[in-house]
């Protein structure tokens, strides 16, 4: 009888010993395993570094909403334009022409020599959280010009994103974009619908 109590004694006893050092243990896993909250990331801001070049502040913030969908919401501001329209390798956005009543029109996403902005709002789409390739698809008006000669746009807009740079913070992405423009109107005059091709450089930062 005496030996089961001595036994039964020295299991609490026990027990009451390996507690403390398993609580430590899971403690020390725990800090061993902590990602600094990179695990529930879930929002990214990102200003596109190839409009800058071009007196265009264009900034996009992006909330995901799962692991393969999130809601984008960006906009731009244009100081004018720096460099020539047709050096199309230097602006990020560059315009098919087309012809309309023997008038040449060309938009890009910043109109020519306008100052003026635009906002947009979209859906992107990805296989998965780390976003390395997306398809992005977005609405959007613009507004540019003087009083005397005001320009309005609406658009509708797809691009494919490339991660090329995905560290745990910061992220650098290529987009490829398309965009169709309806209801354009300079003044009182609407004229025709326009599409074009281009590309941005976004340098973001996740949180």
């Amino acid at each position: 009888m005496l030996k089961k109590i001595y036994h039964k004694w020295l299991l609490i006893t026990a027990i009451l010993t390996i507690s403390p050092l398993w609580s430590n243990g899971q403690d020390s896993l725990d800090y061993y395993f902590d990602d600094g909250g990179l695990s529930e990331i879930s929002n990214e801001i990102s200003i596109d570094i190839a409009q800058l070049i071009d007196l265009s502040l264009s900034l996009k913030y992006n909330h995901a909403l799962g692991q393969m969908l999130s809601v984008d919401i960006g906009g731009t501001f244009s100081y004018g334009r720096l460099i020539p329209h047709d050096i199309a390798i230097f602006t990020s956005i560059y315009s098919l022409f087309f012809i309309y009543e023997k008038r040449i029109y060309s938009f890009s996403q910043i109109l020519p020599s306008n100052f003026g902005g635009e906002a947009w709002v979209g859906i992107s789409f990805t296989k998965d959280m780390e976003r390395k390739n997306s398809m992005h698809t977005y609405l959007g008006y613009g507004y540019y010009g003087n009083v005397q000669d005001p320009v309005s746009i609406c658009f509708f807009g797809i691009s494919y994103g490339r991660r090329i740079v995905n560290n745990p913070r910061f992220f650098l992405d290529l987009e490829l974009q398309s965009r169709v423009y309806f209801n354009i109107k300079q003044g009182k005059e609407e004229m025709a619908s326009e599409m074009t091709i281009g590309y941005g450089l976004l340098a973001g930062y996740k949180f």
